[in-house]
């Protein structure tokens, strides 16, 4: 998976802590597979968020993550 616009942490894979996190903007994943990532939303706009293989994009994998401003929040 591909996020656009910010880097992330992998914190868990499957439930189990990762041995290393370095940042990064894409995780490969294995069908099944859940990631617990952590990242800074400091960016405000939408971001797409999506699997690079096409086929797997045209049957869903893929949306927009919309990050808000917390200023204009108030």
């Amino acid at each position: 998976m591909h996020l656009h616009g910010f880097s992330f942490r992998v914190l868990t894979r499957n439930g189990v802590e990762v041995p290393h996190r370095q940042w990064a903007d894409t995780v490969l994943m294995a069908p099944e597979d859940t990631v617990e990532a952590a990242f800074v939303a400091d960016s405000p706009g939408d971001w797409m968020l999506h699997c690079h293989v096409t086929d797997h994009q045209m049957a869903g994998l893929m949306t927009v993550l919309r990050v808000r401003d917390a200023e204009q929040e108030r």
